[in-house]
């Protein structure tokens, strides 16, 4: 968690997208959609985007496999998960 937390501290949080269907869209627009979302990517400012799994089905991303309430941290020199 170091690693992650040294990166993402200091940097902004640039967009929070959820999955909707197949679809990763801001919440104004999920919120119109009744599919609940149970999965997020958070991009910050120095790149990196940490995509989080709450839902019960698998969810395959950028070559990894995430269980429920899995994660993983991608970026530049950068991979933290679970």
């Amino acid at each position: 968690m170091l690693p992650l937390t040294r990166r993402t501290g200091t940097s902004s949080v640039v967009s929070v997208l959820y999955q909707t269907g197949n679809q990763l869209m801001p919440v104004s627009e999920a919120l119109e959609d009744s599919t609940p979302f149970n999965r997020s990517v958070t991009s910050y400012s120095d790149g990196v985007k940490v995509y989080v799994n709450g839902k019960r089905d698998n969810w395959k991303v950028k070559g990894y496999t995430l269980p429920e309430y899995g994660w993983v941290a991608l970026g530049d020199g950068l991979k933290a998960g679970t």
